[in-house]
């Protein structure tokens, strides 16, 4: 590669950090840096790496490694189902950007043993 070419990706790079800076301090300073909590309805110690608070428009992302073969997982945010991941040797893989305000995660189970015996 040539100079030229490497000044103009060198430039596209640093416009591209202050641009992404940019942002991130203009929602920090719009919620006054505060942080928010995730209300996981009691279930807290079955999602791996939770914390208690998360700032505004930052990437969470949990593992909730607590699975059984025979039940149906169904991950709940303010209502609404969030659509996850699943990992083999982790588990289910739940993430989301989080709002500038308190959220309620919640992950509904039914076990599909007892789905299957009431349908006979």
């Amino acid at each position: 590669m040539d100079n030229t070419v490497m000044m103009i990706l060198g430039s596209a790079l640093i416009v591209g950090a202050v641009v992404a800076l940019f942002f991130v301090l203009r929602s920090y300073k719009s919620t006054g840096g505060k942080k928010f909590k995730i209300d996981f309805k009691g279930q807290e110690r079955y999602y791996e790496n939770a914390k208690d608070l998360y700032r505004p428009g930052e990437r969470v992302r949990l593992i909730y490694g607590l699975v059984a073969t025979d039940t149906r997982y169904t991950f709940m945010l303010d209502g609404s189902e969030l659509n996850c991941d699943y990992d083999d040797d982790k588990g289910y893989i739940v993430s989301f950007v989080m709002p500038a305000h308190d959220v309620s995660l919640e992950c509904l189970t039914k076990n599909l043993l007892a789905v299957d015996d009431q349908e006979d």
